[in-house]
């Protein structure tokens, strides 16, 4: 994009320069009113009644709300008055149980009928006359703007953002009209991008599913009979109880142990950390890997399975493996590990 005539400081240190024509100004500034936080509602108030705008409606890419995908809660007249959302309202999580989750903005784009909001989240009216509600919430939830937000949080039982806080965030204001078109422009680049990312997530679902077609064909002729593992193999074995290996047992650098989350994409992925003294090797000397035998994780994401490679580093079973020693004379390792 092509630069503007004329910059000036900010007096921001974290936005710099700035257009020559944009205003800086406070986000309490840009409002028309005061900040207002939500009801409290018990839960056996919930499932009936006004859409509610929640935390979590505010994480979404658009930085808007959903409003065809709200809870609904119970509601007085008089709480429908009070905590109303109009179009255009801007919505901050004000408090939560992790730093990240909160100093996230989402506008309320439509309201399709009378809609409250709940008690973590500062509803913020902007100034229609300055600002466009769409353009606030692309330029808060920017990393620049929300690390601020986030760095004058606080946190005892949960993070909180107090309101006086959050609305001394300085903002960038652009003409109006420049505003409108930033927004414009923000909302077809970032809905061409999540195609795009909806694509390859369709195309990795598919190739994901070719993967485990072709493996089935080529291991699975019609010519074949299937028969059980242990006609494959001369042995089994499981690692080592706890009793048998302990924490302290771990040095770093020593013989490697192979755990369930050492075997990534049939390949074993040893930690160096996770290993062994030379004292500890000796006395597990009984589940050290040879070349070619093979490791299954038998805990947690099953079908995690390797061959044992044959490149000079010591390898032992872990706890939570199973040591196969394939009978070569019928079976190749390799093959016998994609099977499985």
């Amino acid at each position: 994009m092509k630069p503007y005539a004329t910059y000036k400081p900010s007096g921001v240190p974290w936005l710099g320069d700035v257009p020559g024509h944009w205003d800086v100004l406070s986000l309490r500034h840009a409002m028309d009113g005061l900040a207002m936080n939500g009801l409290f509602k018990k839960s056996e108030e919930f499932g009936r009644g006004a859409p509610l705008v929640n935390v979590s409606d505010l994480f979404q890419e658009s930085f808007a709300v959903d409003v065809d995908s709200l809870e609904r809660v119970a509601c007085t007249p008089e709480e429908i008055e009070k905590y109303a959302v109009q179009e255009g309202d801007l919505f901050l999580v004000r408090s939560s149980l992790k730093l990240e989750g909160i100093a996230q903005f989402a506008v309320a784009r439509v309201v399709k009928e009378p809609t409250v909001f709940e008690c973590h989240i500062v509803r913020i009216r902007p100034d229609l006359v300055l600002t466009c509600p769409l353009f606030l919430s692309y330029y808060l939830n920017a990393p620049f703007a929300r690390q601020s937000l986030v760095s004058r949080s606080k946190t005892t039982t949960m993070t909180t953002i107090d309101q006086n806080e959050a609305l001394s965030t300085p903002m960038l204001l652009p003409l109006l009209d420049e505003q409108r078109a930033i927004a414009d422009y923000l909302d077809v680049e970032t809905a061409r991008i999540d195609t795009l990312i909806h694509e390859k997530e369709e195309l990795i679902g598919l190739l994901r599913e070719a993967r485990t077609s072709v493996i089935d064909r080529a291991v699975q002729p019609h010519q074949t009979k299937a028969a059980p593992l242990k006609r494959y193999v001369k042995g089994i074995a499981t690692g080592p109880f706890g009793s048998a290996l302990h924490a302290d047992d771990y040095v770093s650098g020593g013989a490697f142990l192979i755990n369930p989350t050492h075997i990534v994409h049939g390949k074993l992925a040893p930690d160096a950390d996770v290993s062994l003294s030379d004292e500890a090797a000796t006395a597990l000397g009984v589940y050290r890997f040879k070349a070619g035998d093979i490791v299954v994780g038998r805990r947690g994401e099953m079908g995690r399975c390797a061959v044992v490679p044959d490149d000079g580093e010591a390898y032992y079973c872990g706890t939570g493996c199973l040591m196969l020693f394939p009978d070569s004379s019928k079976v190749v390792p390799s093959y016998l590990a994609m099977v499985i």
